[in-house]
Parts: C-alpha cells; structure tokens; sequence
C-alpha cells in the first residue's frame, strides 16, 4: 500500500534529530537530491521509507561524488514532511549501492521510527522528579502508534 499524502521535503538526520543536510525538497531543486521517493505501509502498520541518490552530481565545473552518501549511516533518521505538515521519523538500515550501466546509485531503506522504540527508548526522556515527560502508558502508547494506522483501545 502506498502512502496517502505526498512528501514535501526530507532531511537527514543524526540520532539526536539534529539536521545534518536537506535529501529531497519537492519546492526546490537540490543538487544530488533523492529520488524514487516512496513510504509504503504495510496491512499491519509497518512504515518503511526507500530512495535512491545519486553517487556523482554534476556542476558547473564538472563533476564530483555527492556529499550526503558519506552521511548516510546506520541508526542516523530520516525526517519527512508531507503536504499536511506532519513530521515522521525513519531510521536508516541500509545504503546499498546498485551499478546501472555506465552510472553508479546508492538505494536507501529506513524503517519507521516506532520499530526502533522498544529496543533504544528514542524519544523518552526521564526527568530526575518522581514523573517523567512521557505522560501515562496510554499517552506513549498513542504516541508509539501515531501515523501507522493503529489505535488505542480496550479489549473486553
């Protein structure tokens, strides 16, 4: 199943959501910008995020590798943004490099965010009171689900 709304922009990511460079903008051409752009999401709620980019970009003054392969690493994220606003993360699994004829392409696939969450607590932040800044276990529950087409709800 393809995903509904169409992505605006996606950014590279490291593992504390700070922003390394742009991957694709669909307002603005990007030098060496992803393409093949998709997120698909599966029956049972698995969101996965796949492009590919270009090994060698081409300037004014010739040609030269494309920065942001050398960025791509395992664990880094992948923000997207779609035409709604909504922010989602994607964590990069692997970088595969494809040859096609004379040019050479490097295949991207992350995995959403919510995969990684019950092995490396992304996105949970205890505080030294008594609390922490997740809410109830509904609340992380809405939140570990949110945008993969599951809810919260009771089981009688």
């Amino acid at each position: 199943m393809e995903f509904k709304n169409r992505i605006l922009h996606l950014d590279l990511c490291d593992t504390s959501r700070k922003i390394i460079c742009p991957l694709y903008d669909n307002n603005t051409f990007i030098v060496g910008q992803a393409s093949d752009v998709h997120i698909r999401t599966e029956g049972n709620g698995w969101k996965e995020l796949s492009f590919t980019l270009p090994s060698v970009i081409y300037t004014d003054e010739g040609h030269e590798e494309n920065f942001v392969i050398n960025y791509l690493k395992a664990d880094y994220l992948i923000r997207s943004i779609d035409d709604n606003n909504k922010k989602d993360y994607f964590v990069i699994s692997e970088a595969r490099i494809e040859h096609n004829g004379y040019s050479k392409t490097v295949s991207v696939t992350a995995g959403h965010i919510s995969q990684q969450l019950k092995f490396k607590n992304y996105g949970l932040e205890l505080s030294e009171e008594e609390q922490n800044n997740v809410g109830t276990a509904e609340d992380l529950l809405e939140k570990i689900l949110a945008g993969t087409g599951w809810t919260v709800s009771y089981v009688y």
